[in-house]
């Protein structure tokens, strides 16, 4: 299954390692969640390919779907009930893991 939507973006820091606040909404369906699901994280792959057309595509891992409450606790930061977006889109939330290719680690 595939949608498209809208996705907003907002950077935050200058230069190609700077980050960027990525915003979208789409329906629970979409991201296979069930009524018990209310606010949580993902990890995400975030790649472009020539399958793709050089075009970044998001790559959601289900299977590390957490709540937002367990990943306050192992992240060891205050958990994100009762705070407002803004506070958690800001937030020391957020890491970014960078892998090489294959061809960069052989090379």
């Amino acid at each position: 299954m595939s949608i498209e939507h809208p996705v907003y973006f907002q950077r935050q820091e200058k230069g190609p390692e700077g980050k960027v606040i990525v915003v979208t909404v789409v329906n629970a369906e979409a991201l296979g969640l069930n009524d018990n699901d209310e606010t949580g994280f993902f990890v995400a792959a975030t790649s472009t390919s020539v399958y793709s057309g050089l075009n970044p595509t998001m790559t959601f891992n289900n299977r590390t779907k957490i709540s937002s409450k367990k990943y306050a606790e192992i992240m060891e930061l205050e958990d994100t009930k009762g705070q407002g977006i803004n506070l958690i889109l800001r937030g020391p939330y957020w890491f970014i893991k960078k892998t090489q290719s294959i061809l960069e680690m052989m090379g």
